[in-house]
């Protein structure tokens, strides 16, 4: 923060003197788009403010006014910290701009007077990429009127004026990190270069800014990945980045397998010889390589995959590729088939057993446990080859591997597992890489005209566009895996023959031809050896594979970047569900699977804008875009750029929903469907009663947020009921209101009454209504419990657990704490117990306990929502005394357990399955005129999370 005094009012503009406003704010300056300044309300002088700074056409920015100043304590407010400063995206705006500030949801100004912002629009700022750990780029004048780059006659002023200036490198957060000069060439033009901090140096994409002092609005944007680096001399004198993508994924491999090795009876020395070798080879590389030591693969009777390796390239280059084979060899058994495509390598005969110049001969010389499909002679066609090596491989799925690649960690695996991930699946292709991390690419799209395109060429693999499971047209050469029944179906590869590409493609669209998917997976890569010159253009025209496709592939649409789905579909909430923490999230991940079934391609943006790692990446194995910081700025900002690319916007939590909803309606043609949760007024306002709380206007306040955000919305869901009572007599309308559906698995009892002990319960500890039943039940049931059933444990589940439960423990209450899989407790305990005083919604640890079989003891207002019928599939009582005699009943009496348990079950399969909540949810999306197609083709996810 700036101590610069000359912009804050004197002490005549305290508090103490009559008249003078309540609040009081300055914009001070600004600076490469960030707008430097203050605020402060004088009735609470320790307050710091939440801030919108607007123009005309709505909120640029929200910050928080906090920051301390000296200048500030100096002037008299408050307790100086009442300083902000913070980015604004100069593109967006008009020249010149009227700022304003406002206090977060109030329509007064804090400013007396607008602060004009005008921004230079006569400078160009262009990025050159990252060169030796810096941002490099150039500054070039234009003739705005005429849109021509200006040269020997810019004026002198402007000279003098940049060559005092700087570029500055600002990351999304708006932190600056670095400042350069802009100095003039030889050529005569103006250059930059930013050294790059090492906190931006994370492997990672980044979103950062390049601004130039003095030049407001001339600004260029870098999106990609920042590489790790050594930093200092180390870099200056190897160039070597030793924490590369590359060797961050050999050191997971080299780590996992060594792991697996521990627990090895046999074979363990072999094993790590091989393994160590095939680390050795990949870390010093395939140029000059004419020393082959003997790797052995581990042989398979009965392997899950099949990898078919052309011997092409070169053996320096084959053996390469073999090694990362071995070094990434996980729990997937696989055989490796080397197919024989009538190439020599005689450079290298001579440092091989046997010495044949024959390549396939070759790899089998310096690789053990493969075999290789022998070439019928120089006039076998490529298709014929291929379809013979498919027809000799042992394995269900079948690899197809580019030799001159190295696979990395996890990659095999990973594609082997999307089968089992999604329905109809033909094809899956992973993401390749150029060795510097950039995409080749992910997947491909075939235009019109027979040629297709590389999706995501020289652009960062961790861009979200790039980071999901997606469908595309066609994969290409690189690791390719595909079923040998889908192949036989289509009676192998047709008439082209004219290169790996066109046979991978041709097969593909007659994949897809059949009803499977060709999909791209974004979490199986693979890394070239050498950098590809024309990764951007269209493959070239392939005379054969034109004369089958053309006429077909003349009917299709324009062609973006994927398959384009029925329904594009934008789901909002707090945070990246975590379903192994709270029922919500769970509630999350299940519908956003069935909109998937209903045809729906579904992205995914946390209001948070969070990564959450192992989360994040679990939504993109699952097939959902998930939108995030860095490259996502602000939640307008997404909306403004993508907002009219969504047919429907399902957005979650009232307290999400009222920040965005104004630009969803400005930004966004999408119709809004709002899904509360649980009502947020209910659940206070029963709290309060349970407590005996007599102040009843926080709960009252909440209701009419909450209320005045459902008016907003095109449709209403919530979980039960009683909800929908409630909301419909404040509201006086239902035609836009729906019962949301939750799915639950109906697995069933694992084990019955006499092999179960104890009672458990499950809950999230962050939400108070959970704290309050275990508080309620161990003090007040477990007493009475104790002398009916002595010795009977409570076990106490869930995560966030208080340390006020420290005080509840004892050789009966017993805190397990959060557990990662929960079919270990539905599996163990005799009962499960609901003792809910308060809360609302639907309670998803109650239909959990009902999917596996567990009967319940329960409260009526756990039981809102579920089905459940007190003496039928459950017992629902309220006093401590009823909460006794239903657990003895049920604890004691194995035929009573055992009735209770089969028809809970059977209200969960009826009510809550996945076909049932398909169903309600295309009468959700006809509710809001979005029909959903009776066979939908977009992807949808097995697994529940």
């Amino acid at each position: 923060m700036s101590d610069d005094v000359s912009n804050v009012g004197p002490a005549a503009n305290d508090e103490r003197v009559e008249g003078a406003p309540r609040f009081e704010a300055n914009l001070d300056d600004h600076d490469c788009g960030v707008l430097i300044g203050w605020a402060w309300d004088r009735q609470r002088p320790e307050a710091a403010l939440a801030i919108e700074v607007r123009d005309a056409t709505g909120v640029l920015a929200v910050t928080r006014a906090d920051g301390w100043r000296r200048d500030l304590v100096t002037a008299g407010k408050g307790n100086g910290r009442h300083g902000f400063e913070v980015r604004l995206d100069l593109a967006a705006l008009a020249s010149p701009t009227a700022i304003q500030l406002f206090e977060v949801g109030s329509v007064e100004p804090l400013l007396s007077v607008p602060y004009t912002l005008t921004l230079a629009r006569g400078l160009r700022v262009t990025l050159g990429g990252i060169d030796w750990g810096r941002l490099v780029g150039e500054v070039a004048y234009e003739d705005v009127s005429a849109g021509e780059p200006v040269a020997a006659d810019t004026p002198a002023s402007v000279d003098e004026r940049l060559a005092t200036s700087r570029a500055v490198l600002i990351d999304a957060a708006g932190k600056i990190h670095a400042r350069a000069a802009v100095t003039r060439d030889e050529a005569d033009k103006w250059r930059f270069a930013l050294t790059l901090p090492a906190a931006l140096c994370s492997g990672e994409i980044q979103r950062l800014d390049v601004a130039v002092e003095g030049f407001p609005g001339a600004e260029a944007r870098f999106v990609g990945v920042v590489p790790r680096r050594l930093g200092g001399v180390a870099t200056l004198e190897t160039g070597v980045d030793d924490e590369s993508h590359v060797a961050r994924r050999r050191y997971a491999s080299l780590t996992r397998q060594l792991g697996r090795l521990t627990h090895r009876r046999q074979g363990a020395v072999k094993a790590m010889t091989t393994l160590h070798r095939a680390h050795q080879v990949l870390v010093n590389g395939w140029q000059g390589r004419r020393h082959f030591p003997t790797l052995s693969l581990t042989p398979e009777r009965k392997p899950a995959v099949s990898v078919l390796l052309p011997a092409q390239g070169g053996l320096p280059r084959l053996y390469h590729t073999l090694a990362s084979l071995a070094l990434t060899a996980g729990t997937t058994p696989f055989e490796v088939l080397v197919i024989d495509m009538g190439e020599r390598d005689t450079a290298c005969a001579s440092h091989v057993k046997g010495g044949s110049p024959w390549l396939a001969r070759q790899a089998a010389a310096v690789c053990g446990n493969l075999r290789v499909v022998e070439a019928l002679g120089t006039g076998e066609r490529l298709a014929t080859r291929v379809a013979r090596s498919v027809d000799e491989a042992l394995a269900e799925h079948v690899l197809w591997l580019e030799p001159g690649t190295e696979l990395l960690e996890g990659a095999l695996e990973t594609l082997h597992a999307t089968f089992s991930d999604f329905d109809q699946v033909g094809v899956v292709g992973a993401s390749a890489l150029e060795p510097d991390g950039r995409l080749r690419h992910a997947g491909a799209m075939v235009l019109r005209n027979g040629t297709w395109r590389r999706c995501g060429a020289n652009e960062a693999p961790s861009l979200t566009a790039w980071s999901y499971v997606r469908r595309v047209d066609a994969a290409l050469p690189g690791a390719v895996m595909f079923e040998r029944r889908t192949w036989h179906s289509l009676d192998g590869v047709a008439s082209v023959d004219e290169g790996w590409e066109s046979l991978l493609v041709d097969l593909c669209l007659r994949a897809e031809e059949r009803g499977w998917h060709t999909l791209h997976q974004p979490g199986a890569q693979l890394v070239a050896l050498e950098t590809s010159a024309n990764a951007r253009q269209a493959a070239p025209v392939s005379p054969s594979f034109v004369a089958c496709w053309l006429e077909r592939l003349s009917q299709r649409g324009v062609t973006g970047d994927e398959i384009a789905p029925v329904y594009r579909v934008l789901m909002i909430d707090a945070e990246i569900p975590r379903p192994d923490r709270s029922a919500g999230a769970y509630a999350a991940w299940q519908e956003m699977r069935l909109l998937q079934a209903c045809g729906c391609q579904v992205s995914f943006v946390a209001d948070s804008l969070e990564f959450a790692d192992a989360y994040t990446r679990a939504l993109e194995r699952a097939g959902v875009r998930c939108f995030h910081a860095p490259e996502v700025r602000s939640l307008e900002a997404l909306l403004r750029e993508h907002g009219r690319d969504f047919d429907l916007i399902y957005i979650t939590r009232f307290n999400v929903a009222e920040k965005h909803l104004a630009a969803i309606r400005q930004f966004s043609h999408a119709r809004i469907v709002f899904n509360n949760a649980d009502l947020h007024f209910l659940r206070e306002l029963r709290l309060r009663l349970s407590a005996g709380d007599p102040d009843l206007s926080f709960p009252l306040a909440i209701r009419d947020r909450e209320l005045a955000v459902m008016r907003e919305a095109d449709a209403v869901l919530c979980y039960s009921e009683a909800e929908q009572a409630v909301i419909t007599s404040h509201n006086l309308r239902q035609d836009n209101l729906f019962r949301c559906p939750w799915v639950v698995e109906g697995r069933g009892a694992r084990g019955g009454w006499s092999s179960r002990a104890g009672i458990a319960f499950l809950g999230g500890y962050r939400h108070r209504p959970n704290v309050e039943a275990v508080e309620h039940f161990v003090t007040q049931v477990m007493p009475m419990l104790r002398e009916a059933l002595p010795g009977v444990k409570l076990h106490l589940y869930g995560s966030d657990m208080p340390t006020s439960f420290q005080a509840l423990a004892s050789e009966d209450v017993v805190l397990e704490g959060y557990v990662e899989d929960v079919a270990t407790l539905f599996d163990a305990h005799r009962l499960f117990i609901a003792p809910l005083l308060s809360g609302a919604g639907i309670k998803g640890k109650v239909l959990e306990a009902m999917s596996f079989g567990l009967p319940c003891v329960l409260t009526p207002i756990a039981a809102e929502g579920t089905g459940l019928v007190d003496g039928v599939s459950a017992r629902i009582v309220q006093s401590p005394a009823d909460w006794v005699a239903a657990i003895d009943e049920l604890y004691a009496d194995a035929d009573r357990w055992q009735s209770l348990s089969e028809s809970s079950l059977g209200v969960a399969r009826t009510h809550f399955s996945f076909a049932r909540g398909r169903e309600q949810m295309r009468h959700i999306l006809r509710g809001v005129g979005l029909e959903p197609p009776v066979t939908p083709r977009a992807l949808c996810t097995r697994h529940a999370r």
